[in-house]
């Protein structure tokens, strides 16, 4: 199995599918990667009592249909990426308690502690249809910033990334 920047692979949905070329690629047994939207973390590292993703799977879509009421930014021109986190508006939960944001924040914290055998590769993919992914590439963590925006007519508390396409 080999991404190529640009190209694009069927997104079956499921592992099952001997024609999927993303889930079925991916998803290596009990690695705990659900076939959901956006922050896929693989699991398999374990370091002292903070639980470190082997790598991180990131997907932003270009169709409206999802929910998600943020707007990932791809600008290819200067190689950066500006993501969302996964927090929605939630009357029990807040920023940090979403699984996905708590995955990006232990990311940030190994790369400010200059642990970076520990900090995971974290693949991004753009999803411009149904069924369809393209690999935008490997990147890097710059930046990790708390932000807001607005879901159900309420303001959210967020995680915002700058990722880096190498």
């Amino acid at each position: 199995m080999e991404y190529k920047i640009g190209h694009q692979y069927k997104d079956t949905g499921g592992t099952s599918n001997s024609e999927d070329q993303f889930l079925r690629w991916i998803n290596i047994p009990n690695s705990g990667m659900r076939n959901q939207d956006g922050i896929r973390a693989i699991n398999y590292v374990q370091f002292d009592s903070n639980y470190i993703p082997a790598y991180i799977i990131l997907v932003s879509h270009e169709i409206k249909s999802h929910g998600n009421p943020w707007e990932d930014v791809i600008d290819l021109s200067t190689s950066q990426i500006y993501y969302w986190g996964d927090a929605k508006f939630d009357r029990e939960k807040n920023y940090p308690d979403f699984r996905g944001n708590k995955r990006l924040l232990q990311t940030w914290e190994a790369v400010l502690q200059n642990d970076l055998d520990k900090v995971p590769p974290i693949l991004h993919f753009n999803k411009p249809k149904k069924g369809i992914v393209e690999f935008t590439g490997l990147c890097v963590l710059s930046d990790l910033q708390i932000t807001w925006f607005e879901d159900k007519g309420k303001p959210v508390k967020n995680y915002r990334c700058i990722l880096t396409i190498l």
